[in-house]
């Protein structure tokens, strides 16, 4: 079966995943090392989309659609968990060196949190319009349209929360390392905080999109 298919080449991509990471250099991975490791998990991201909603439908643009979107919101949630978890919980040293890399670190964080947002709504707006049908309706109407709304809720939530620590805790931990010299770990409370909200508002906003996946689209129910 189709199903049968791709999740054997799903199977078959986390392998390539786990052996391309278990023969590289135990080191710091640079950017060539990223991109062997982002083919194997964007394939298994196409396969997750081939089966759900977007692949019944036999229409590649929402295949893809439905893929990027994925995509999107894995490298936001994957970056905001691991931030306000083993990144950021780690003791700081007082050092200029780790404090130069520690906001290098927030910086580049704040960056791939932008433009996955910006791809999440972008790819998010297209895919719940296909899947209400057209009709916005159905979000008040129909079982797939309340999961939904607690989806968009949700990310909303989670969205909110990282614009709160773009525009005002992370310049706040900035100035704290750049200018007092105050130690990481100190200079982080406030963000990090507001960053471990923003991953369960992530994490709820993620099983309610696994719910999406099990409820028939508005499309189908009219």
């Amino acid at each position: 079966t189709h199903f049968g298919h791709a999740w054997i080449a799903g199977i078959a991509a986390l392998v390539m995943l786990i052996v391309t990471r278990r023969f590289q250099k135990p080191t710091l991975v640079q950017m060539r090392e990223m991109a062997m490791l982002a083919v194997p998990v964007a394939f298994f991201a196409a396969t997750r989309s081939s089966t759900g909603h977007a692949g019944a439908t036999d229409e590649l643009l929402r295949v893809v659609v439905d893929w990027a979107h994925l995509i999107f919101m894995s490298a936001w949630a994957g970056a905001v968990f691991l931030a306000s978890g083993p990144v950021l919980s780690r003791g700081v040293a007082s050092n200029a060196a780790e404090r130069k890399e520690c906001s290098d670190y927030l910086v580049s964080l704040s960056a791939i949190a932008t433009w996955s947002v910006a791809g999440v709504t972008a790819t998010g707006i297209y895919n719940a319009w296909r899947g209400l049908g057209g009709s916005t309706g159905a979000l008040t109407t129909t079982a797939y349209g309340t999961v939904l709304l607690w989806k968009i809720a949700l990310v909303t939530v989670a969205l909110l929360m990282g614009a709160y620590n773009r525009f005002s805790t992370m310049p706040r931990s900035l100035t704290a390392m750049r200018v007092s010299k105050l130690p990481s770990s100190k200079a982080l409370v406030g963000f990090r905080r507001v960053l471990r909200y923003e991953s369960l508002a992530l994490l709820a906003a993620i099983v309610a999109a696994a719910a999406l996946s099990t409820s028939d689209p508005a499309m189908t129910t009219h």
